[in-house]
């Protein structure tokens, strides 16, 4: 009897510890299997079928905003705006749980930013485009293909299903691609003395080369012709340039020009020609000039990295005799149904075409209704970008059918030292992601000596900036 009942005891005992067991594993798996969600990861998927992916996050603020970085420091300890669906990725990029967190919709939050100068927002690259400022962190810029993408602070690492990764955005640097822009070049009359006094070619870009050694195209306006026959003048107003001072076009490293300006036929058919055969000679591409009307209007078209640029220029300024047609040299004008007509042929060949336009009233900072119809017009017909010129001051800037407009991009080499207006300059970077423009970076330049442009120190470029502001349309 005493052994029946110390069997039984036994059995019990071992009944007990099973069931304890299978409750406790059973538990122990169902923890884990909650918890294998974090990160989206999912054990009922095989591990090989799991991809790791890093993606990137960016503080962005109004595109007038005067500052252009921030540290992380302040991120971690500002107020920012962050979009609610995106709250825990937010954070983890962050690396805090508790800050001065505003919650909106990502549209609630552009619309935001366009209006109010001074918010910041953390977004994904996705939600960004050149409508708002990217700022550099700590000194790095995420649309420059040069920054080390792993010392980026705003970054997580996700494990993504194939369905996931399929879906997601991935960034890669390397698809980045960095216009640099700068306005007229006139390498005569004083721009002439200074070289001709300092033995110097290169003397008018030598403070300014540095600011272009990041882009992959770097494009202004060359608004007059080379000329052997060109004969210096201290006060003339036909210009010309000696081809021995195209070395400073090579030095600064120019993929190409546009030859649309209202100067560039003053030494005839023949300065045209000569231009035209120098820039070729050293393989800068050019548009808006030639033997004829067809070939003024011909485009150039550059690729890089799988992505084609395509560029047009037109001259709107007198005098209409520097016109090119059918039978004579010049300029390609900015006939509208002209425009219209090329744009479309051009679409189709490239990724990205980009109007430069030679256009408006001197020394204003207002663009004319005129700039503004050529301007839209040409957006409509399928422009991505438009780069302006030739007012000689820096004129405003405007966001239409959600394309760029530079209505006046300012004097870059030239001896108009009588004004603080036509001192002014600037220079752009448009950075495009694919074919998708994403930062513009705007750099205030200053004429000094009559001849040789320097970025703006804080104050002058304030000035500068208001002065684009004043005549922008956002």
């Amino acid at each position: 009897m005493k052994v029946g009942k110390v069997l039984f005891s036994l059995l019990l005992t071992v009944l007990i510890v099973l069931i304890l067991r299978y409750l406790f594993y059973s538990s122990k798996d169902l923890f884990d299997k909650n918890n294998s969600n974090f990160g989206n990861h999912n054990e009922s998927v095989p591990e090989e079928q799991f991809t790791e992916v890093t993606q990137f996050f960016a503080a962005v603020t109004s595109f007038s905003n005067e500052r252009n970085e921030i540290t992380l420091t302040e991120l971690k300890t500002g107020k920012l705006l962050i979009r609610k669906d995106k709250e825990a990725d937010t954070k983890k990029v962050l690396r805090i749980v508790n800050g001065d967190f505003e919650f909106l919709s990502k549209e609630e939050i552009i619309q935001k930013l366009l209006n109010q100068e001074n918010e910041i927002a953390i977004l994904p690259l996705t939600d960004i485009d050149f409508r708002l400022k990217t700022l550099k962190i700590d000194g790095l810029d995420i649309w420059d293909k040069n920054t080390d993408s792993k010392k980026y602070p705003l970054q997580i690492v996700a494990r993504l299903s194939k369905k996931e990764y399929a879906e997601v955005f991935t960034f890669n640097p390397q698809k980045l691609n960095r216009i640099t822009a700068a306005g007229e070049i006139i390498m005569a009359r004083g721009v002439a003395e200074r070289i001709e006094k300092y033995h110097d070619v290169l003397y008018p870009f030598r403070k300014i080369k540095d600011l272009f050694t990041n882009s992959d195209l770097q494009i202004a306006t060359l608004e007059i012709p080379f000329s052997s026959s060109c004969n210096y003048c201290d006060s003339c107003m036909v210009f010309c340039a000696k081809p021995e001072y195209f070395e400073g076009l090579n030095y600064m490293g120019f993929d190409g020009v546009s030859l649309a300006a209202n100067h560039i036929k003053d030494y005839g058919e023949e300065g045209i020609m000569e231009t035209i055969e120098l820039l070729d000679q050293n393989q800068i591409l050019h548009t808006g000039a030639g033997i004829n009307i067809d070939k003024a209007r011909q485009p150039w078209i550059k690729e890089i990295n799988g992505i084609k640029f395509g560029f047009l220029g037109y001259n709107d300024v007198v005098p209409t005799t520097y016109a090119a047609t059918e039978n004579s040299s010049g300029s390609a004008w900015a006939n509208i149904d002209e425009i219209v007509t090329d744009i479309k042929a051009l679409k189709p060949q490239v990724d990205v075409v980009v109007i430069f336009a030679h256009w408006g009233i001197e020394y204003t900072n207002i663009p004319s209704e005129r700039q503004k119809e050529i301007a839209h017009t040409a957006i409509d017909a399928g422009a991505d970008l438009i780069i302006g010129d030739h007012p000689h001051w820096v004129q405003g800037v405007e966001i239409y059918h959600d394309k760029f407009i530079t209505y006046g991009i300012g004097n870059f080499v030239f001896d108009q030292m009588w004004s603080e207006e036509t001192r002014q300059g600037s220079i752009m970077d448009f950075d495009f992601y694919e074919n998708r423009l994403v930062s513009i970076a705007i750099k205030p330049t200053v004429i000094d000596d009559y001849a040789q442009p320097r970025l703006a120190n804080e104050t002058e470029g304030k000035t500068i900036l208001n002065r684009i502001w004043e005549g922008s349309s956002f």
